[in-house]
C-alpha cells in the first residue's frame, strides 16, 4: 500500500472523531470537528452551506443556470501528482547524478523518520493532557508532512528512473515508498487502538468509582443486597473483555510496526550498497 493509499484510509478513520472511539463508552458529545487527512482540511459537521441556502431562494435558483459554475478543486491525486511533476522539473533542472539523487532520498527519508516521532509524542502528549480534541490538528499537521514528503520521493524515484544508472536504486527507493506506507496505516491503527483504550479504561474507573459509592451508602444504612454487588462485579469483569481485546490488538500492531520497519532498514541498506558502488 502506498503513502496515498494509505493517508486516504487514515483520513476515513480519523472521521469517526476522537471522542467517540470508545467501545460501548458513554457517548461524549461531538464537537462537529472533522479532518481529511487526504487534502488537510478542517469542516464541520451541520453546518449549512451556501448551496443549501442558495437551492432555497427560487431567484438564486434561476439564476444560477446562467452564471458559469467555477472549476471542482483538484483532487489529492490530482495535487499530489501536480506537485511530483514540479519537483522532478525542479531536480531535471539541477542536472543531479544517481549518487545525488540517492543522497536526496536519504535527507528526505530522515525528515519521514522525524514526523513519525513526531506523530508519535504528538499522542503521548494528548493522552497525558487528556485532550482528545487536539488529535485532528495533530492528523493534519503529519499529513500535511507526509504528503509533501511522499511527492518528493516519488520525484527522485522517477529522476533515478530516467538516469541511466539508477535503475536499481529507483526500485529500492520504490520498495521504501510502499512499507512506509504500510507503516503509516499500522501507525494510525495503532494511535486509534490506543485512544480507544484509553477512554474505555477511564469509562470503566467511572463505572467502579460509581459502584464504590452506591456500596459505600448501602453499607452505611445497614443494608448491602449481596446479589446485586455480585451483579456488579460480573458486569465489571465483563467489561474488562473489550480493555483486553484492545491490548491485544496494540502489542500486535506493534510487532507489525517493527516487522515493516526492519523490512524499510534492509531496502535502506541495499541502497547504501547501491550508493557505494
Amino acid at each position: 500500500m502506498d503513502l496515498a493509499a494509505s493517508l486516504a484510509l487514515l483520513s476515513e478513520r480519523q472521521a469517526q472523531g476522537p471522542e467517540q472511539m470508545a467501545l460501548n463508552c458513554p457517548p461524549v458529545p461531538h464537537r462537529g470537528q472533522v479532518v481529511d487527512l487526504e487534502t488537510g482540511t478542517i469542516s464541520r459537521e451541520g453546518d449549512e452551506t451556501s448551496t443549501t441556502s442558495a437551492s432555497a431562494d427560487p431567484a438564486t435558483s434561476a439564476g444560477a443556470g446562467e452564471a458559469a459554475s467555477p472549476p471542482p478543486p483538484p483532487t489529492a491525486q490530482e495535487a499530489h501528482d501536480t506537485a511530483v511533476e514540479v519537483r522532478l522539473a525542479a531536480l531535471k533542472e539541477q542536472g543531479l547524478s544517481t549518487s545525488d539523487l540517492i543522497h536526496h532520498f536519504f535527507e528526505k527519508q530522515e525528515q519521514r523518520v522525524a514526523v513519525f516521532r513526531e506523530f508519535d509524542s504528538g499522542l503521548d502528549e494528548i493522552l497525558a493532557r487528556d485532550d482528545f480534541d487536539a488529535y485532528p490538528a495533530l492528523c493534519e499537521r503529519v499529513t500535511t508532512a507526509f504528503s509533501g514528503l511522499s511527492a518528493a520521493v516519488a520525484a527522485t524515484k522517477l529522476a533515478l528512473e530516467r538516469n541511466g544508472g539508477g535503475v536499481v536504486a529507483s526500485r529500492l527507493v520504490a520498495r521504501v515508498q510502499s512499507f512506509e506506507g504500510e507503516k503509516l496505516t499500522l501507525t494510525a491503527a495503532v494511535h486509534l487502538d490506543t485512544l480507544r483504550r484509553h477512554r474505555y479504561a477511564q469509562a470503566i474507573d467511572a463505572t467502579r468509582s460509581d459502584a464504590a459509592e452506591t456500596e459505600g451508602q448501602g453499607a452505611a444504612g445497614g443494608e448491602v443486597d449481596a446479589a446485586e454487588t455480585g451483579g456488579r462485579g460480573a458486569v465489571a469483569t465483563a467489561n474488562l473483555k473489550p480493555l483486553i481485546m484492545l491490548d491485544e490488538s496494540i502489542v500486535a500492531g506493534r510487532g507489525k510496526l517493527r516487522k515493516t520497519t526492519q523490512e524499510i532498514n534492509e531496502a535502506l541498506e541495499e541502497l547504501r550498497f547501491e550508493l557505494e558502488e
